[in-house]
Formats: structure tokens, C-alpha cells, sequence
């Protein structure tokens, strides 16, 4: 055998070898309409599934920012970093994807949607019946850095749910899902969490706080309250405290922005018996902030 084929045998083996750990795919499943989203768990390399045409980023934690809209749009540009509240807790991640979740047959008609970044087109996919449209960047986009401004252009018309967009934090430092708690004056034993989440609640959908609670770090603790800033949009709206499916009260908003408190019927402990925590408002909304009271 010449030299010429020994290469040409050792590169193909090599090459083979390679493509044995490429897993066609994603670990983030299916997104029904009116379902709440959890993306998958990271699996480490070389087990986790990847799309072979995007760019791998190994490590890191993922976070996902959801804004909930529930209307049509009509060849307009979304606003993503406000409508999702990606503010400047979010410097140094990078964009991963940009899930829209859309209604199903609302006028079958041909749609196309853009990811723009800094005013660039990104990601393009155009909708045929689809329910759910993942756009990917082209490359690495870090908050901060790369991206100033990040829009969903729909050319065309479509009803949109809602809107997901997938951070990674590749240094496992700076943002975490919940601050650090406090124990305000007034509040006794009982310690204040920040939840981060969308600044704005439309009329007949609902917010699922589920995923923005670190329930690891608060096992055993008992959530007695849920502490919500809000107003309404227009001049009044009403917004029902879920807690495990139970209606625990209701929020009455005015146009002026105040601060109140749900508390929480039963004895609900962090990695016991807490399921779910859910907000359902009733009118336009604007959120604040959302706090949950615990106690040791």
C-alpha cells in the first residue's frame, strides 16, 4: 500500500470516528399552545443532541426569558429585549435561539419571520401551519457586546402566543434565577425572594412562575405569600394568585402601580409539596415585581 492510500485510509477513520458523536436533534421537546415551556436539562458532550448546522456551546446554564402577547401581529417588528425584559443582569450571555410559539390555523396564509440583530437578519424561517418556529443566529451573539438591539420581523400576518428567548451563561457567575433574599424590617422571620419575569400580562393568557423558582436552593422552606407589583394597563384589571392549581386570592389593579400580598392557604414547603405558581389576569397588566415570602 503507497504512503498516498495509508493517509487517505487514517483520515477516513478519523472522520468516521467524528461523526459517531454527532446525535441528530435537540433536547428541548415539542411546545404545545397554551403550555407552559421548560426547556431540557444540558447533557454533557458527547452524548448531547446538537443541530449539526448550528454552532456548539458546551457548558454553561441556560435560561429562558418568555413574554406572553396573545395577539396578531401584521408586518412589525417585536422589540424582543423589552417585550422578554433581557436587561443588563442578561451582559455577557449569549443568544442561543428564539423560540415563537404561534396559534394554530389562523389563516393559513404564507408568513415569514425574521430574527434581527443590531438590525441584521440573523435567522429567516417562513410558516406553513406551524405551531412553534425556532430561529437560530448564525454564530455567537453575546448580550452587551455583540447585541444592542434584538427584533422579531413579521412579514405578513400571524397570531403569536408567546415568545421565548434562550440565554446561556457560559462563566456560571453573575445572574442567577433568583437573587440573593433579604428579610425586609416588618417581615419578621420570614426572608423576601425576587423572581425576574415578563413586564407585561395580557388579557386571557396566564404566566407560569414555575421555572423562575429555585426550588433546590429553597428546599424546605414554606412559601406563606406571594408579594405582587403591578397596575393596571387601562383603568382597571384583576389578576388570580394560583399556587398548586388553587386559587390562593385576587389582585384588584388600578392605573397606579402598588405593592400586595397573597397569602398562601395550607402549608405549601419547597421541595415537598410545591408544584406550581401561576398568575391568570384578567385585562391588560403591567408587572413590576414578584416576590415570594418564605419562612423557615
Amino acid at each position: 500500500m503507497t504512503l498516498s492510500k495509508l493517509l487517505f485510509t487514517a483520515v477516513l477513520g478519523l472522520a468516521t470516528a467524528a461523526q459517531a458523536y454527532i446525535v441528530p436533534g435537540n433536547n428541548y421537546g415539542p411546545v404545545n399552545p397554551g403550555q407552559p415551556y421548560h426547556p431540557g436539562p444540558a447533557m454533557p458532550y458527547p452524548n448531547q443532541p446538537h443541530d449539526p448546522y448550528q454552532p456548539y456551546h458546551p457548558g454553561g446554564q441556560v435560561f429562558s426569558k418568555e413574554a406572553v402577547l396573545n395577539r396578531v401581529y401584521r408586518n412589525e417588528n417585536l422589540p424582543l429585549r423589552r417585550l422578554a425584559d433581557i436587561d443588563r443582569n442578561f451582559r455577557g450571555f449569549t443568544v442561543e435561539r428564539v423560540l415563537v410559539v404561534v396559534r394554530p390555523g389562523f389563516r393559513p396564509t404564507h408568513t415569514n419571520l425574521q430574527l434581527l440583530v443590531n438590525r441584521h437578519v440573523e435567522a429567516e424561517r417562513s410558516i406553513y401551519g406551524d405551531t412553534q418556529v425556532v430561529l437560530h443566529p448564525r454564530g455567537s451573539l453575546e448580550i452587551g457586546e455583540d447585541v444592542n438591539s434584538m427584533q422579531l420581523r413579521v412579514n405578513g400576518e400571524i397570531f403569536i402566543e408567546r415568545i421565548i428567548v434562550e440565554l446561556r451563561n457560559h462563566n456560571g457567575g453573575g445572574y442567577q434565577p433568583n437573587p440573593p433574599p433579604y428579610n425586609p424590617p416588618g417581615y419578621g422571620g420570614e426572608i423576601v425572594v425576587p423572581l425576574h419575569l415578563p413586564g407585561y400580562m395580557a388579557p386571557g393568557a396566564y404566566l407560569d412562575l414555575t421555572h423562575y423558582v429555585d426550588v433546590r436552593r429553597y428546599r424546605g422552606y414554606q412559601l406563606v405569600g406571594v408579594e405582587i407589583t403591578a397596575n393596571a394597563r387601562y383603568n382597571a384589571a384583576l389578576i388570580d394568585v394560583m399556587v398548586n392549581s388553587g386559587r390562593q386570592g385576587t389582585l384588584t389593579l388600578n392605573r397606579y402601580s402598588q405593592t400586595q400580598r397573597v397569602n398562601v392557604m395550607g402549608r405549601v414547603v419547597m421541595g415537598q409539596n410545591f408544584g406550581t405558581l401561576t398568575l391568570l389576569p384578567r385585562g391588560d397588566a403591567n408587572l413590576s415585581a414578584v416576590s415570594l415570602i418564605l419562612r423557615r
